[in-house]
């Protein structure tokens, strides 16, 4: 018995005032008008609650429809022979929709009622909706009914035809999952009252079938009815006081009320909060789960979750079932320390601080190992609600672990936090980019190195039609031939770079595509170089020529990746010649003013867009600094060509350096000559300043190596490096 409380006692004057369901002895009841006492109304053996019609004594169960493949849209759904109905199925294929036709009559549609679908399942992750389509294939206007989706209740809708004729309940998930665990059974009544109860059953049990909430304990009649032992029984009185749950202050008896309780499903099990001896299920009843001196609306760790519902107490994310001190929180330790994640992906393919859900990943850190370790990912999308999972350690240093099979993940991904339990101790906590599961997967591209015109094969995973193609900052037409390959024609106006694939659920890792093309080379050679020797050699060639004029003439690749500088350079390291091109030139030419021009913006055109490249170009005549660099340079190699333009000339450097100010003082912009790492030193010598570098970077997880080192690069280097990425290098300049 339970303990007497007020709200108890509230609860049993209102049941007194209700003679219809407070009679000690069976009532006869009218016509279709029965009670709680009397469990079978038309005496044919099958009780009331398992009766879908319960006075009628020559009929029990509504006909089970179990759905046919294909059903897909309203043309071929499944039939139903008759209304009310059941229907079951499984949401197992790729895009799966289930589609169940049925039929309203005119006698119905002059009755004026409601019609109410309620869908149950049982496998967590599934996500089911529901929606009313015509035969000509328009989703008419339904309402969500009110009562929680929790325990087996998966979805429930309502709506009120106004036409009789054909209508088509489609079934699918919210989220485009699909698994042979999908199963579900839906249930079609008249339900006026919109509680999620069929009016005749609840007739028949005794129930208000113009109320939605006989109790008034602010749970729906549909919830405190669909309560479930099992996938077929229902518990319509959980404690076993003779008092069914709707009308019922405390359904399960453990002394806190249903008002407090809620339909909520804090451990998601069959049972609602409200009807759950244990509603976190950590293994201590509801009605212990509390100090006494505090009360039942303890709560350790301040978040409005009271301790009893809590599955964490003290909020350290590492759940109560777990914790060896429940309601003290871990604390942080100072000799392990995770350093990031990596997902793999294909073959060596892998994404840095990147997870897919049932991919695998390694972890790695320092001192990554104990007797009892738990990997912890708070996905905040999910109601906060963490995952632990229980590892052992690969060496001291990396753990390896699949991802949990998450049922939904925003569009375009979401960040996860991450940290780990080592024996009772947490370690830093490091940011997780959980990518959906349907998320494309590019795994290679073929050739990797291309001319426009050509045709790109790709091979990956998850290409659904829509699958869309990028190349830098281009969208490309994709043909999609399959779900693991595709092909596209690269495009003409094409330049160098990163390939990634897209669809509204995310986007793929990338791989470097190379654009070339052959452009021919024209050099006006300055009257002062004719005496000067060979070899020569181009940039990105390894082919030396002996004169100058052997070089005009030629068909030169080049690479499509944006505004770039080409070198002609002899054996002792003189910049002789030096032009800028863009992606879309249709020749090579070099002279003395490409040279110069080339000089002046040594380093500054990176990741710079050919329309500012140009601009910039336009603007050099307006600098004081750049028409000294061209009075310097045209004396200076009427005396000695190689002391003027060689690569140690500080003198270049510095007009280098004030053109370069002067620049960024015209656009009015903060100045950025170079990178961060790269930036321009005072000399502590005695001599004029002088620009120095410090040629390291390291961006994005790619390896950035320039192509020379020290005071030569500030003259030399033109803002394109040598790329190590994924094992591959991409040569942006030969000198």
């Amino acid at each position: 018995m339970r303990p007497p409380h007020s709200a108890l006692a509230l609860s049993l004057i209102t049941f007194l005032a209700l003679p219809l369901f407070t009679q000690a002895t069976t009532v006869t009841p009218t016509e279709h008008h029965g009670t709680w006492a009397n469990k079978d109304q038309d005496g044919d053996g099958v009780h009331d609650e398992l009766d879908d019609y319960p006075f009628n004594k020559d009929k029990r169960h509504f006909s089970v429809v179990i759905e046919k493949e294909f059903n897909n849209n309203v043309a071929q759904a499944t039939l139903v022979n008759e209304f009310p109905f059941s229907v079951e199925g499984t949401i197992s294929d790729s895009i799966d929709i289930d589609d169940f036709k049925f039929n309203i009559s005119q006698e119905l549609i002059e009755k004026n009622f409601s019609i109410s679908i309620v869908l149950f399942k049982d496998e967590p992750k599934f996500n089911p909706r529901m929606a009313i389509i015509t035969d000509n294939g328009n989703v008419l206007q339904t309402q969500s009914i009110a009562i929680k989706h929790s325990g087996r209740i998966g979805d429930a809708i309502m709506f009120r035809p106004t036409i009789a004729g054909n209508y088509n309940l489609s079934i699918s998930d919210k989220n485009g999952n699909n698994d042979s665990s999908f199963t579900y059974n839906a249930l079609a009544f008249v339900d006026n009252d919109r509680d999620g109860v069929d009016d005749i059953k609840e007739k028949a049990l005794g129930m208000d079938s113009t109320r939605q909430d006989a109790d008034n304990d602010q749970i729906l009649d549909g919830n405190e009815y669909h309560v479930f032992k099992s996938r077929t029984e229902r518990d319509l009185d959980v404690d076993n006081d003779n008092i069914p749950n709707w009308l019922d202050d405390d359904s399960d008896g453990d002394t806190i009320s249903d008002l407090i309780e809620t339909a909520r499903n804090s451990d998601g099990d069959r049972y609602p909060d409200f009807v759950d001896f244990d509603s976190d299920g950590n293994g201590i009843l509801d009605s212990n789960d509390f100090d006494n001196a505090i009360g039942f609306m303890q709560d350790t760790d301040s978040d409005g979750i009271p301790d009893y519902t809590d599955m964490d107490d003290d909020g350290d994310l590492l759940l109560d079932t777990l914790d060896s001190s429940p309601k003290e929180p871990l604390i942080t330790s100072e000799n392990s320390l995770l350093n990031g994640v990596v997902y793999h992906i294909y073959g060596n393919s892998y994404a840095m601080n990147k997870m897919m859900p049932k991919g695998a990943i390694t972890i790695s850190g320092k001192n990554l190992s104990g007797s009892l370790m738990y990997i912890v990912l708070n996905k905040l999308n999910d109601d906060g609600k963490p995952v632990n999972i229980r590892v052992s350690a690969k060496n001291n240093d990396t753990i390896e672990v699949v991802v949990p099979d998450y049922a939904s993940t925003n569009l375009g991904g979401e960040e996860v936090s991450l940290f780990m339990i080592i024996d009772g101790k947490k370690t830093n906590t490091i940011k997780v980019w959980l990518m959906d599961k349907k998320t494309p997967i590019l795994y290679d591209i073929s050739p990797k190195s291309a001319k426009p015109g050509e045709l790109i094969s790709i091979n990956g995973d998850k290409l659904f039609q829509g699958t869309q193609a990028t190349l830098g900052n281009s969208s490309i037409q994709l043909e999609v031939l399959g779900p693991n390959n595709a092909q596209f024609t690269l495009p003409e106006d094409s330049t160098s770079g990163n390939l990634a694939l897209s669809n509204q659920y995310g986007t793929s890792e990338t791989i470097w595509l190379n654009v070339t093309r052959t452009i021919p080379v024209t050099v006006s050679i300055p009257e002062q170089y004719n005496a000067l020797n060979g070899p020569f050699k181009l940039s990105f060639s390894d082919k030396t020529y002996t004169n100058l004029n052997d070089i005009s003439g030629i068909m030169y690749q080049i690479q499509q990746t944006g505004p770039d500088t080409i070198i002609i350079s002899n054996a002792k390291n003189t910049r002789v010649l030096s032009t800028i091109i863009y992606p879309n030139d249709e020749k090579v030419l070099f002279n003395l003013e490409s040279t110069i021009q080339a000089i002046a913006l040594t380093g500054f055109i990176q990741d710079k867009p050919s329309e500012e490249v140009k601009r910039i170009l336009d603007l050099l005549p307006k600098i004081n600094s750049y028409n000294k660099l061209i009075d310097y340079i045209k004396k200076g190699i009427d005396k000695d060509i190689e002391g003027t333009m060689s690569v140690t000339n500080m003198q270049v450097a510095v007009l280098i350096y004030d053109i370069q100010q002067e620049i960024n003082s015209q656009l009015s912009v903060k100045p950025k000559l170079l990178s961060k790492d790269h930036q321009i030193q005072p000399s502590s010598s005695n001599d004029e300043q002088r620009p120095a570098i410090t040629p390291t970077e390291s961006q994005d997880g790619i390896k950035v190596e320039p192509t020379r080192g020290g005071l030569s690069d500030l003259f030399d280097y033109d803002g394109r490096q040598l790329v190590s990425e994924s094992g591959q290098k991409r040569y942006h300049d030969i000198k």
